[in-house]
């Protein structure tokens, strides 16, 4: 007797064929852990005001999408580098005192942090001062100074820095700046010497000093490019700023009495400006002098700040 398969028999023996015919499919590694990125940044390290000329050093705290700390490469910047400079490892160097607070910014893989920090002490600069009186120059000094406690106050009125300077600066003897509010300066100090000077100040019982040096190898030319024209109400500058010199101001003093009117600063020329009280009329003296740095409140004080000062023809005001 023929046996004929069933159906079932066939379809059976087909799929089995088929099988035996199929490759086998690539291989699919399962998924890997996704990358790590930076999911937080902080600084830290500096809780408390810093003194002029101290160090510190500053903390970065990176933690990764996987909360474990991230490894990266962090870049610091200082909104005031003269007042307080960072270094790529995150260490701090105070080099002068700031009347407004410096911004340190950490970077990391396209995050930022940041920390503000203030400093204290007593700040001093100096530099040289050209004067030129008739035809003849005298290279003077020039004294600059600032203070602020850990507290941020400022010194009591009346209080005194005492500059000393090489043994040949003012005959041995210290030249005296009062302090005052914000910066404190002096034009036409004693003839200028290069070297090392100290400024002392004793503030609530406490002494401060603070050390610089001044070179006389650079200095502004004499301000003659600038003139200026008054009337007893108001006052007039015109000219150019001699190369180097960021803001002016002038002094008329009376020929024919005991009196005298200062300028405001003068950023821009040409510039008019009204004076603080009404000039009586008369004869004037005119003295104008240019300096290197601005004594912008938001700045902190140079290494060195040059002037240069210029005795004019003298005026009339009607």
């Amino acid at each position: 007797m023929k046996l004929i398969p069933s159906a079932a028999v066939i379809m059976l023996a087909l799929t089995l064929a088929a099988c035996g015919n199929t490759a086998p499919g690539p291989v699919v590694d399962p998924p890997g852990p996704a990358p790590v990125t930076l999911a937080s940044l902080t600084l830290s390290g500096v809780s408390a005001p810093l003194p002029i000329t101290g160090t510190a050093q500053l903390t970065v705290s990176a933690i990764g999408s996987d909360g474990q700390p991230y490894r990266g490469t962090p870049t610091f910047t200082s909104s005031d580098p003269n007042a307080v400079a960072v270094a790529a490892d995150g260490s701090l160097t105070v080099k002068h005192l700031n009347l407004a607070p410096v911004t340190l910014t950490v970077t990391e893989a396209g995050k930022s942090a940041t920390l503000q920090v203030t400093t204290f002490g007593l700040d001093a600069a100096g530099g040289t001062d050209p004067t030129q009186l008739d035809r003849e120059v005298e290279v003077n000094s020039f004294f600059a100074a600032t203070f602020r406690d850990a507290n941020g106050n400022i010194a009591p009125t009346g209080t005194e820095a005492m500059i000393q300077g090489p043994a040949d600066f003012n005959g041995g003897a210290p030249y005296t700046i009062r302090l005052k509010k914000n910066f404190s300066y002096i034009v036409g100090a004693p003839k200028f010497v290069a070297g090392q000077y100290t400024a002392t100040a004793t503030v609530g019982g406490q002494t401060f000093v603070r050390t610089f040096k001044m070179d006389g190898s650079t200095t502004l030319a004499i301000p003659k490019s600038i003139q200026l024209s008054a009337t007893r109400t108001t006052y007039t500058a015109t000219g150019t700023f001699p190369a180097g010199a960021v803001l002016a101001d002038a002094l008329l003093y009376s020929t024919e009495s005991a009196a005298f009117e200062f300028t405001n600063d003068i950023t821009q020329l040409p510039s008019t400006a009204s004076w603080q009280t009404p000039l009586a009329a008369g004869n004037y003296g005119v003295s104008i002098t240019a300096y290197s740095f601005d004594f912008d409140i938001k700045k902190s004080l140079p290494d060195q700040i040059n002037v240069a000062t210029y005795y004019g023809s003298a005026i009339t005001v009607n």
